[in-house]
């Protein structure tokens, strides 16, 4: 399992990489403007990827609370976040006189309020009053938890420090590969001191697996990671504000690791699927991803680069 663990973290990496960069080529290449009419969407096949990882992700989401006894509408839960995801991307709803009223952010909150809607009929349709809380609830948190959580991903790549003026598409790379390395550096840090040196257990009824020791262990590397990457990229080089960012980071990325485990230890579940050896499914590989990625948006946002 280790090796299909290092193999499979190689290659997603790599993969990473390759997305990253004709993410750049294509956009400071103006690739989109003929398609689009207007200035290039930043980050769109990041968003691309992202929104294609979501609708795995909520779909492996949706099987452990079937397992659970629950019956989310799937195709719902699907489309809204994907919705999500990909918004980030465009200007809003195009200003045809049909829409000229609505705004990017009321779009986004129709779509929204119909998927509730959806989740309601669909509902009475199929299930009547039996189990209402629990499918509609379930659907509508899948979409909140992967769709919305997972569309900050994608606005961490589209920030710029710069400003709009002289704005390159290298910059909100930077600030994405930042925020993966460290989550990712503090998931393996976590892991492999666990696995060696991990003596007390955490909190064993939600994961056994997890200990103190890969804790601290995986804090340790996430912090070493932010800095040695801030340092690479020109970001936060001042390294106290590197440590402060690796350190939450690091908190919320193992934090995302444990909320998913309250869901997998719910179905009875020990992954979410088999789709990546060595991880289990997509959703075990992008669960500290999501919940670490708003905190760190405002971060990026606020903190200064220097």
């Amino acid at each position: 399992m280790l090796r299909q663990r290092l193999l499979s973290g190689f290659l997603l990496g790599l993969a990473a990489v390759v997305v990253a960069w004709l993410d750049i080529y294509l956009e400071s290449r103006k690739y989109y403007d003929y398609f689009w009419g207007y200035s290039p969407p930043r980050g769109l096949l990041i968003a691309l990827v992202v929104a294609g990882l979501a609708i795995i992700a909520i779909r492996e989401f949706y099987a452990l609370s079937r397992a659970a006894g629950l019956h989310p509408f799937r195709f719902v839960g699907a489309v809204v976040s994907t919705y999500l995801i990909l918004e980030t991307c465009g200007p809003g709803v195009p200003h045809a006189s049909l829409w000229a009223k609505f705004e990017r952010v009321d779009f986004t909150l129709f779509v929204v309020a119909g998927g509730l809607c959806a989740a309601f009929m669909l509902q009475v349709a199929r299930w009547g009053t039996k189990g209402a809380f629990g499918n509609i609830g379930v659907t509508l948190l899948g979409s909140i938890y992967v769709g919305l959580l997972g569309s900050f991903v994608v606005r961490i790549r589209q920030i710029n420090w710069l400003g709009p003026e002289c704005y390159d598409p290298v910059n909100g790379v930077y600030y994405l590969a930042l925020f993966i390395v460290t989550i990712k550096a503090t998931d393996t840090c976590a892991f492999f001191t666990g696995h060696y040196l991990g003596r007390h257990k955490l909190i064993p009824y939600i994961s056994p697996g997890k200990t103190v020791e890969g804790l601290i262990g995986g804090l340790v590397g996430g912090i070493i990671a932010c800095v040695v990457v801030s340092h690479l990229t020109g970001i936060l080089t001042n390294p106290l504000w590197a440590v402060l960012l690796g350190a939450v980071s690091g908190c919320l990325g193992q934090l995302g690791d444990l909320a998913e485990s309250i869901f997998k230890r719910d179905a009875r579940e020990k992954d979410s699927s088999n789709s990546v050896p060595g991880f289990g499914g997509i959703l075990d590989v992008v669960d500290s991803l999501l919940v670490a990625a708003p905190l760190a948006y405002i971060i990026f946002a606020a903190l200064p680069k220097a």
